[in-house]
């Protein structure tokens, strides 16, 4: 609040050129996350798969060790990024006293970070029946071997 006080009192010509350069800042912050985001859109297709095939290993592999390191392989996934939105959430929650829209991105940050945790965990609902699981399971660990 402090810093918020001091912007006010200074000329407003000041105030116009801080509030430019804000606007430059955010514009070049989000077009550089635009492009990040487009250049990894790859990745993150590959993180499903890999996801996904875990979470089938750990409901149709017939070895019991199998089964339990495909599922540690879920909860690890799982957690790792359930870490990362706790960890958003916990700074943008402490610094939104100082910048309140920090506090804003720390919660759709620690969004994203959950919705990928979800994929970790999927319903396996959208599979009607044990077969179609294999089949799927079958595909994607024959992509994951090429």
């Amino acid at each position: 609040m402090e810093l918020l006080q001091k912007v006010l009192d200074l000329p407003v010509i000041v105030q116009g050129a801080l509030g430019s350069a804000l606007f430059w800042l955010v514009l070049e912050l989000g077009q550089w996350v635009a492009r990040q985001a487009s250049s990894t859109r790859a990745k993150l297709g590959k993180q499903d798969q890999t996801a996904t095939q875990i979470a089938l290993a750990s409901v149709l592999e017939k070895s019991p060790e199998a089964r339990r390191f495909a599922f540690q392989g879920m909860v690890h996934g799982a957690l790792h990024y359930t870490v990362k939105a706790l960890i958003f959430l916990a700074m943008g929650l402490s610094i939104q006293p100082i910048v309140p829209v920090v506090g804003t991105v720390g919660i759709l940050a620690a969004l994203i970070f959950l919705f990928r945790a979800l994929a970790y965990v999927p319903n396996f609902d959208r599979w009607p029946n044990e077969a179609e699981m294999q089949k799927t399971y079958i595909k994607l660990k024959g992509k994951s071997e090429v």
